[in-house]
């Protein structure tokens, strides 16, 4: 099924019937501009399920973390391949 296209100047003259037909078929219809798909219109409940399907955009903040704690990982791991972790993490047992 081909979706259903329009130009800027039928959403001027048609609007009203455009947006019926999107919120009663539930398919987009993409406007074109200059030859070009530039946006779609998407009825508002299909479009909130659209978004709950993507994942969260994570801020820059949260991503700085994430690669700080992967790199610290690695760190660790490379620490205690050499056994430079043993003698902050492991306690020995009482009475050896």
């Amino acid at each position: 099924m081909f979706p259903k296209i329009a130009s800027t100047q039928e959403i001027q003259r048609n609007y009203r019937k455009i947006f019926d037909d999107v919120m009663r078929d539930k398919d987009p219809v993409i406007v074109f501009v200059n030859n070009k798909p530039q946006v779609a219109i998407v009825d508002f409940h299909e479009f909130e399920k659209l978004q709950k399907k993507m994942p969260k955009k994570k801020s820059k903040t949260q991503l700085d973390f994430e690669k700080s704690e992967k790199e610290l990982v690695k760190l660790l791991i490379a620490l205690d391949k050499k056994g430079k972790l043993k003698k902050y993490f492991v306690k020995k047992p009482a009475g050896l």
